[in-house]
């Protein structure tokens, strides 16, 4: 699946909505949240393959080993002090931290304005196919192991495919 010449997404802070996501569920509800925030429905969709991947984009997601505990729908991990950036981020912005709107206006703005540069959203962005774009995703942004992404990065792609066909509209 190719985005067919879409331009990439440029966000700005204030182009991340504020008003609440709208769907049937977390998947549509992410879905046109991103949409709204200005990512391609190609991206949107490779994003949420990997979200629904690892946390089904879950707000309440929770996941711990020996050495550390993961969070919210994109398993921010509390040892490299993302957590604290989400609930700083929602404090600052008098929004609850575990729903899924406080936690999609916190991705948008982490991955595309304050570190887009270390989780390479640029050249996330100039992907083009499925399977490039949810490896990206997942070993940049979602911290996925290498391990771990080469025995799922069938599912994700495949999951990302799917949520492309189902909410893309374009």
């Amino acid at each position: 699946q190719k985005t067919s010449g879409q331009e990439p997404p440029t966000i700005t802070p204030q182009s991340i909505p504020t008003d609440g996501a709208v769907g049937a569920n977390n998947v549509e509800k992410s879905f046109n949240f991103l949409i709204t925030a200005g990512f391609t429905p190609f991206h949107a969709a490779a994003v949420l393959g990997c979200m629904l991947k690892d946390t089904k984009i879950d707000p309440a997601y929770t996941k711990s080993d020996q050495s550390d505990t993961a969070y919210g729908i994109c398993a921010w991990q509390d040892s490299l002090g993302r957590v604290e950036k989400l609930k700083d981020f929602c404090y600052e912005r008098g929004l609850t931290w575990t729903t899924l709107d406080a936690q999609l206006q916190f991705f948008v703005h982490e991955y595309t304005i304050t570190d887009a540069r270390i989780f390479r959203y640029t050249e996330f962005t100039q992907s083009n196919k499925f399977f490039i774009a949810c490896k990206l995703f997942a070993t940049f942004y979602m911290r996925v192991t290498p391990d771990d992404y080469a025995r799922e990065s069938g599912e994700r792609t495949t999951l990302a495919k799917q949520i492309f066909d189902s909410y893309n509209r374009a």
